[in-house]
């Protein structure tokens, strides 16, 4: 993963997703459209409470492309009702299922989250980085086990005056197929309704007619769970109680259990936020080669030696808490070649390793070319990811790691 990527990944920004999806048929055109204040007061509603037990786990969920089974409807009186604005609402029951949630949801149609980064339009959010708490945080029963999504990321946002104002978790699938994916977000923000605006996803028809928005409502006990999207598409369950604000998010190739299952755990674990203060998190941000001209300089092939001019776009390193834990270089000689380092890889990127510098080989070098677009290996632990422009002619991309085993020797 190179540095931008890394970067976007922590600000919940996926570029496969947004590719991924112009591949879905849709029925409509879709449009974004800010209703006015009596629309977004839909997004906002209460919560109640139902879902696992104490201690329960969802531990595997079903996997990005899992079927829900259907099976036959259980005996009770559908008490669905018409409103003026085409959302249902209908009663919970105990035979609810998962797809029951988005019974009346207009499948066309991407669901749309809540977008806390513009919430408050006079606030300058700082991020703080909870990722190495996942463990911790499923052992304390803060956070269900979900084994089946290998990464994970919790992220917390602040107002400038350090003020916790919502935390946001993805458990992530990546695969070597579109079928192989899968994200799986929970927002949980503060009771501020007024301050959060909702954009409604709607719908235009060939002729421009704006359609009106089809959601389900759901009312167990007295309080509203509000539904968007469906199969093939994007899709969300928002409801608010006592003690917070929460969306439950599934991409387009997730089912209706996963995100069903994640509502009922939240429900059931109501997210302390408190247990996020700012001091606790890991801070990432950019920095320059000017900035740090050491950051790895022990483990970088001799570019000038070999005749390699840096350049100046594409370039750069992350920092944690001040400390670099990713490099990214790109270096021209008749090709350009982008150098990564990666000091905490995730899951999915040592998925395509080599093996270690010591034992890598020009045969598999060539070969790895050949089936993919990079060249991943151990060097000193960490994971050094190569990138030729042009994949076809990786002999400049050997000849750097060549001299790096030469320098080993």
């Amino acid at each position: 993963m190179r540095g931008e990527e890394f970067l976007e990944k922590l600000e919940l920004i996926d570029p496969a997703f947004v590719e991924a999806a112009e591949v879905v048929p849709y029925k409509k055109k879709i449009v974004w459209v800010k209703w006015a204040a009596a629309a977004a007061c839909l997004c906002l509603v209460l919560a109640g409470a139902f879902g696992l037990s104490q201690g329960d786990q969802i531990d595997p969920l079903p996997s990005a492309s899992s079927e829900i089974k259907t099976e036959t409807d259980p005996p009770f009186k559908d008490t669905a009702e018409k409103d003026s604005h085409t959302n249902t609402l209908q009663m919970w029951h105990e035979g609810y299922r998962a797809e029951d949630y988005f019974k009346f949801c207009d499948t066309a149609e991407e669901a749309t989250e809540q977008n806390m980064d513009y919430a408050i339009d006079a606030l300058k959010w700082q991020t703080r980085d909870f990722a190495d708490w996942r463990e911790k945080l499923e052992r304390a029963g803060v956070i269900p086990v979900i084994n089946s999504h290998r990464e994970f990321n919790l992220q917390a946002r602040y107002d400038d005056f350090g003020n916790l104002y919502a935390v946001t978790l993805l458990w992530s699938i990546r695969g070597d197929t579109i079928e192989e994916y899968s994200d799986l977000t929970v927002t949980v923000g503060h009771e501020e309704v007024e301050m959060i605006r909702c954009c409604i996803e709607v719908g235009v028809d060939d002729d421009g007619n704006v359609l009106e928005p089809t959601v389900t409502v759901t009312e167990r006990d007295g309080v509203q769970i509000v539904a968007r999207g469906g199969e093939n598409t994007g899709k969300t369950l928002t409801f608010q109680n006592e003690n917070g604000w929460y969306q439950i998010s599934g991409s387009w190739n997730d089912s209706y259990q996963p995100v069903a299952e994640l509502l009922d755990w939240f429900w059931e674990h109501p997210l302390d936020l408190e247990q996020f203060p700012m001091e606790s998190g890991d801070e990432y941000s950019l920095a320059s080669f000017e900035e740090m001209s050491d950051a790895f300089r022990g483990i970088l092939p001799d570019f000038d030696a070999l005749g390699f001019s840096q350049e100046e776009t594409g370039s750069g390193l992350v920092l944690k808490n001040g400390m670099p834990v990713r490099f990214e270089g790109r270096y021209r000689k008749e090709t350009t070649v982008t150098w990564c380092i990666a000091a905490e890889p995730g899951f999915y990127e040592l998925e395509g390793c080599l093996g270690d510098l010591e034992t890598l080989t020009r045969e598999q070098v060539f070969s790895a070319l050949e089936e993919d677009w990079k060249i991943e290996f151990l060097q000193d632990g960490l994971l050094v990811t190569v990138y030729p422009d042009d994949p076809n002619d990786p002999a400049e991309a050997w000849e750097l790691i060549e001299s790096l085993q030469q320098k080993q020797e």
